[in-house]
């Protein structure tokens, strides 16, 4: 109740002055967020630029406080939800027979800020994944996948879980509306997973490959850059297992493919670097085994590109959002990285009973 009187206070300041200002524009008498007044006497050369000016700058601190307090609200209302699910948590365990050999719990997480996570292509195959798993997660709070067609919330998530989840649908990832931006706002992380595959990558002209994996990537990046995430504004970028970032080590099996993949890696970090607040780090996974009818589909020396190497898709999607959460262990994180991180995040998810 605090916080709404000075907010209604601070906008009848703003307005008491503009109507002052309206009246009397040669003197003005400026009011202070402490009840006193100053006048302030204004020639004819600097009348409307001196009002102006202090005018927009009473209203900026107004509207800066109004968004800290609405932030504040927002983080307090969801660590409230995620005390309330982890307490539920504790009871559902200690409600378990004693005589199971594992049980799976909740990991108790940080109880903080909220946490907003991206997806994009959330309808694919990996991107299905993560939605599911990021809605069950404790730590995430929101989950805006960007998609091109309508999604809903994948099977096995309760209707509370699947609360979290805002769809964006876009035109395509190099193109954002003012609605997918403002679903951005203050957003702590995203994965990107949209791409064409080196086997794919044969079947489409070479400009629409570049769209897809370079511009489209680095368009989206922008794109929630400038609609103002939180900070760190984390940006998981998923890439490919033998992508090379040296320009001058072109490989012996589809190079131009390889080295575009490994420029649009050295874009992402480039960015990150200048602009603060952003980090970015590259996910680089071998080969992802598939349904059997969409195994037909990646045929064409995949598993060659991959080295024999493999990650089961429910493993990449833990590994790459105990990162956005938790922060970045390094870059790149390669195969074996993924693979031992999520080993990592299952032990922690499981107590043994004796």
């Amino acid at each position: 109740m605090a916080m709404n009187a000075a907010v209604i206070s601070s906008f009848q300041i703003a307005r008491d002055n503009l109507l002052l200002a309206l009246e009397n524009p040669s003197s003005l008498l400026l009011l202070d967020a402490q009840g006193g007044s100053y006048p302030v006497t204004l020639g004819s050369s600097d009348r409307s630029e001196d009002a102006l000016h202090r005018f927009a700058l009473q209203l900026e601190e107004i509207q800066n406080f109004v968004l800290d307090s609405a932030r504040k609200l927002e983080a307090a209302a969801r660590n409230l939800h995620l005390y309330q699910r982890y307490v539920r948590g504790l009871i559902s365990l200690s409600r378990a027979p004693v005589h199971s050999r594992h049980i799976t719990v909740i990991r108790e997480v940080e109880i903080s800020a909220t946490m907003k996570l991206i997806i994009t292509g959330a309808s694919g195959y990996v991107g299905t994944e993560l939605v599911r798993q990021s809605l069950q997660h404790l730590g995430i709070t929101f989950v805006v996948a960007v998609t091109r067609k309508p999604i809903e919330a994948p099977a096995g998530v309760s209707p509370e879980q699947a609360s979290k989840l805002q769809n964006i649908v876009i035109r395509d990832y190099d193109q954002y509306s003012p609605e997918a931006k403002e679903a951005f706002v203050n957003a702590s992380a995203c994965i990107w997973t949209v791409a064409i595959t080196p086997s794919k990558s044969l079947t489409y002209k070479w400009s629409e490959v570049v769209r897809v994996c370079q511009t489209s990537p680095l368009a989206g990046l922008q794109a929630m850059f400038e609609a103002g995430p939180s900070s760190p504004f984390r940006f998981l970028y998923m890439s490919g297992y033998k992508v090379e970032r040296d320009q001058s080590k072109p490989p012996p099996v589809m190079a131009r493919y390889v080295l575009m993949r490994g420029e649009t890696e050295n874009r992402l970090l480039a960015f990150a670097k200048e602009h603060p607040g952003v980090e970015v780090t590259v996910a680089k996974p071998a080969y992802i085994p598939a349904p059997e009818s969409l195994l037909r589909s990646f045929v064409g020396g995949l598993i060659k590109w991959g080295g024999g190497i493999s990650i089961s898709r429910a493993d990449i999607v833990t590994a790459m959002l105990d990162q956005v959460v938790n922060g970045f262990d390094k870059d790149p994180l390669d195969n074996a990285d993924l693979v031992g991180i999520a080993e990592r995040v299952k032990a922690d998810l499981t107590v043994h009973v004796e």
